[in-house]
């Protein structure tokens, strides 16, 4: 603001001015004029300053992208536990052992049963085995790749002085959705932006699993659906079976009784 009687620009919170010492004092609806301007361009300045973000980290967008497909993969291996991958990969593993001994032993020599059944035990656990040697080496690899990615990314963080943001929210994307809160009068500041951001995306999870439960309840209505009619019609055959049964039996009985 001004002052009213040297025309100085003086601080919005001054009392008095710094230059002619005349003292300010304000009506209400000037004091929420100044609020409100000073309120506008903090918001300018907030949102100036994530734009100076987004220009810098944005010179390394495919990093950050490489980084989160990375983490994706890392995520999903974390999520395969060990029973589930046990159970799969044995599965897979007596599948396959079985349909190799049986073409073996057909196209080659007939192999004794005993040995058969050897292999056909056996091999699964070898394919366990196997497939956990190669989940490890995997799981190790992706936390080598995100050890590397995330150093490149440090090291252009350390190259921009005064980072309104720490490390963990400067991804591009992130960036840009806290300018667009802020810009659309969803949040005042930066730290409103990524508090709502994070409120969001705790949300969009939420959502994602209740309609996943949603989504297996129904698969599992319709199953038990699918089950139930089948058995009833299953009664059915066996009923109508039982009939022409009985009827059969007793055409039988008639056919062959002694008659006299």
């Amino acid at each position: 603001m001004f002052c009213a009687k040297c025309g100085k620009e003086i601080n919005d919170r001054a009392n008095f001015c710094q230059y002619c010492g005349t003292s300010i004092k304000l009506t209400d609806n000037e004091l929420d004029d100044v609020k409100g301007s000073s309120f506008a361009q903090e918001k300018k300045a907030d949102i100036l300053k994530l734009k100076k973000c987004l220009e810098h980290f944005g010179e390394i967008r495919d990093v950050y992208e490489k980084y989160s497909e990375h983490w994706n993969i890392k995520r999903e291996l974390d999520s395969l536990d060990g029973c589930t991958f046990f159970l799969g990969v044995i599965v897979c593993g007596a599948i396959l052992s079985f349909l190799g001994t049986l073409l073996f032993s057909i196209f080659v020599y007939n192999l004794p049963s005993s040995v058969g059944l050897f292999l056909t035990l056996a091999l699964p656990f070898v394919f366990w085995f196997l497939g956990v040697i190669h989940r490890k080496k995997k799981k190790a690899y992706i936390q080598n790749q995100l050890e590397d990615i995330y150093k490149i990314i440090e090291q252009h963080y350390q190259k921009y002085e005064d980072c309104p943001l720490a490390i963990g929210n400067t991804s591009p994307s992130r960036i840009e959705e806290y300018i667009n809160l802020i810009e659309t009068g969803r949040a005042d500041s930066i730290k409103e932006a990524i508090n709502l951001q994070i409120d969001d995306e705790h949300k969009t999870k939420m959502l994602r699993l209740q309609q996943e439960a949603a989504d297996n309840a129904r698969a599992a209505a319709s199953a038990a659906a699918n089950a139930e009619a089948k058995a009833a019609k299953s009664l059915r055959a066996a009923k109508a079976a039982g009939a022409k049964a009985s009827e059969a039996e007793q055409r039988s009985w008639i056919n062959n009784r002694p008659w006299g």
